[in-house]
């Protein structure tokens, strides 16, 4: 009976040595796993801060955008206005030209369109300009 006693106790012991390694391995894996947890909320931390640059860095360029997008559409208006003002007063021009010319009246100093422009010229010496003596 003795021996059986000792046996249990034997047997005892080696369950309790084995649940202590098992409750160990246990507490090592749960400080771990803690561990990875804080590294994981302080990384999802930094994540939540950049989205929150990147969201006001895209409001900003979204914003910009916009007022790039309107300035250019106000400008291509301007150019269109232009363009169809110079195609009118191209057409006034042309047919200022053939009335006068229609007329024979003197042209004056604009031109038909597609011609070359003559620019005005300071006088020589003969006609009393540049290097005219006294």
């Amino acid at each position: 009976v003795k021996k059986i006693l000792i046996e249990m106790e034997d047997q005892k012991e080696a369950y309790e040595q084995k649940a202590k390694e098992a409750l160990q391995k246990i507490m090592e894996d749960k400080c771990l796993t803690e561990q990875q947890l804080e590294n994981s909320q302080r990384s999802l931390a930094e994540a939540r801060e950049d989205l929150a640059l990147w969201k006001e860095h895209n409001a900003a360029l979204q914003a910009e955008l916009s007022s790039v997008s309107t300035a250019h559409s106000e400008l291509t208006n301007s150019f269109q206005a232009l363009q169809s003002e110079l195609q009118v007063r191209s057409s006034l021009q042309e047919q200022l030209w053939l009335h006068s010319a229609a007329a024979g009246l003197p042209l004056g100093p604009w031109q038909r369109p597609g011609q070359a422009a003559q620019g005005w010229q300071q006088p020589g010496p003969a006609e009393g300009g540049v290097g005219r003596t006294r």
